[in-house]
């Protein structure tokens, strides 16, 4: 569990690095971006009972700063596509307002790109690497059974989006809160599942991807 815990980091500072880099912040590649760090963050939360609190909190404290300033860069991204489609103006309107979303995208990945620059000056492949071997040093070997205990993580994840899915309305708050705990539940799932391979995971991860992407078309 600890490689496959290295693997979400090492992906996270393997987009880092290449956004740091001119011309690395395409649109498909900031979604990535936020994605890992969700991925990353979901697997973190699974070892918060070998980490102690600040160090628990200060790893996942940089992984929300990156995300939410590549958020800023996405919200434009999925805006122009709709702006097309549902926004009627005139061609020199529409160029004018294009131009304008194009100039503050621009200004808003010249932020993500130094935060990124900054999460690498951290020397943050050094921290990851003693991250799990204070983890290793902890305890040899965790196993799934660990997670999925009453009072675990996981147990929480699971309880948190029942409750939520029962308090389902038609507010934007509401489906948002289902949206981010579907989300989380299924990228923590999907972290289990690499050390052994689950039927029953694998069908709630299919189901917990539809409704995701339902709910982010409705929040859209």
């Amino acid at each position: 569990m600890e490689r496959a815990l290295h693997r979400r980091f090492k992906e996270v500072i393997r987009i880092i690095s290449t956004i740091a880099s001119r011309g690395g912040a395409s649109s498909n590649r900031v979604h990535r971006l936020r994605t890992e760090t969700r991925r990353a963050d979901a697997a973190l939360r699974l070892f918060v009972d070998y980490l102690s609190r600040p160090r628990f909190k200060s790893i996942r404290k940089r992984l929300a700063v990156i995300r939410r300033v590549a958020g800023a860069v996405r919200d434009l991204d999925v805006l122009k596509p709709l702006l097309k489609e549902t926004v009627v103006l005139s061609h020199v309107e529409s160029q004018w307002l294009l131009n304008r979303i194009c100039a503050l995208r621009a200004k808003r990945v010249k932020v993500l790109r130094s935060r990124c620059i900054r999460y690498l000056e951290g020397e943050q492949r050094s921290k990851v690497r003693s991250l799990i071997h204070k983890i290793r040093r902890k305890k040899n070997g965790i196993a799934n059974a660990e997670f999925m205990s009453d009072g675990g993580v996981l147990d929480q994840l699971v309880t948190e989006f029942s409750e939520a899915v029962d308090r389902l309305n038609c507010e934007i708050g509401s489906v948002h809160r289902v949206r981010i705990l579907a989300r989380r539940l299924r990228y923590t799932l999907e972290f289990l599942s690499e050390r052994s391979s689950d039927a029953a995971i694998d069908a709630s991860c299919r189901f917990l991807a539809i409704l995701q992407e339902t709910l982010g078309a409705a929040c859209d």
